[in-house]
């Protein structure tokens, strides 16, 4: 896949996470056009959803807060798209970019503090492991 395609695809793919999060907001596209400032028409809003049109920082952020959705759960799949075309300076692995989308997944904070405790603790035991 060449470096173009990529982004591309990754645009394509924001693209449906914003229509995603849109759909199950239960909102228009007219409402959330009407949410970016400054507000754009539902014409603009399919375009980004396709992919055919990219979008500022600022109206994706607009887009996360009407949604009530994170921002970063908006860019779920498109770091993977442009690290497989090299697009990053250090790639993130399927296995690293997978852990932390089901970190990402659990709710709890107590649950996150512990996934990340344990995750310390193999860490240490490796590194002494390595040393011996």
């Amino acid at each position: 896949m060449s470096n173009e395609t990529a982004l591309h695809a990754a645009d394509v793919r924001l693209g449906k996470n914003i229509r995603d999060a849109r759909h199950l907001a239960g909102l228009s596209q007219e409402a959330i056009g009407a949410a970016i400032i400054p507000a754009v028409s539902y014409q603009q809003v399919q375009k980004f959803e396709k992919g055919v049109n990219r979008i500022s920082a600022s109206a994706l952020s607009d887009i996360a807060r009407v949604c009530r959705v994170p921002v970063a759960s908006l860019y779920t799949g498109v770091s993977e798209i442009i690290a497989e075309a090299g697009g990053f300076e250090e790639n993130v692995t399927r296995l690293e970019g997978g852990l932390l989308r089901e970190f990402r997944e659990i709710r709890d904070p107590e649950l996150q503090k512990l996934v990340r405790t344990m995750v310390s603790a193999l860490c240490r035991d490796t590194a002494q492991r390595m040393k011996a």
